[in-house]
């Protein structure tokens, strides 16, 4: 299986009578990207509490009177289906928080008012990054400099353990097409791309194509 976990990742480079340019482009070309309104609902909202809060306007529209009991009505009846609906929200996210923590903390920043950021870092000149390009150089020296530099011109010699003849060696790991699959399913959409630029969202949808071309490669 070790070689198809990186199978995904070069599969636009083998994929015949495609390479990786050409389904970029058709990605770009009849994949459609989803915009986002900047007045959208909160993610916990339900379609149902969407309603009474719409419903909660139209009926202080027509009376415009917050004392009406009508109005009162529609005000409580929000509330309540708000409430609940939040409640459900971080109820199903607390559950699931060990299958899909990205979630959970992305609610639980959402919270927060406050806003850390990186504004700028000393080099080793003494001065003060300027940029966002100049800050993440800096972190990326310094996170590089951690890692240890091995002497490659004195490697030791391995020592060979196996015993048996050489048609026992294992040269193929086997796999099938539902590995394959599986393993496409286990896809999270919402991750960027790789190295080759092809979004995970792209492979899952189109995992009953590829499934047989990963599997024979």
């Amino acid at each position: 299986m070790s070689s198809f976990l990186t199978a995904h990742q070069h599969i636009i480079g083998y994929l015949v009578p495609y390479n990786g340019e050409k389904v970029i482009k058709m990605e770009e070309k009849f994949v459609p990207v989803k915009t986002r309104n900047c007045k959208r609902k909160p993610m916990w909202m339900t379609n149902k509490a969407f309603n009474t809060v719409r419903r909660k306007l139209k009926v202080f529209s027509k009376y415009k009177d917050k004392n009406h009991p009508a109005v009162k009505n529609a005000n409580a009846k929000a509330k309540t289906e708000l409430k609940k609906a939040r409640r459900s929200f971080e109820k199903k996210l607390a559950r699931n928080i060990k299958e899909d923590r990205k979630s959970f903390f992305a609610y639980a920043r959402s919270k927060s008012k406050a806003r850390i950021q990186i504004t700028s870092l000393t080099d080793g000149t003494g001065g003060h990054t300027s940029s966002d390009v100049d800050t993440s150089e800096l972190l990326n020296t310094y996170f590089g400099s951690v890692f240890t530099h091995e002497d490659m011109c004195a490697l030791p010699t391995p020592e060979n353990v196996f015993i048996d003849s050489y048609h026992s060696l294992l040269t193929d790991v086997p796999f099938t097409l539902q590995d394959v699959m599986k393993q496409l399913d286990r896809l999270r959409k919402d991750k960027s791309a790789g190295a080759d630029g092809l979004s995970p969202r792209l492979l899952m949808e189109a995992k009953d194509e590829v499934c047989y071309p990963l599997h024979y490669l």
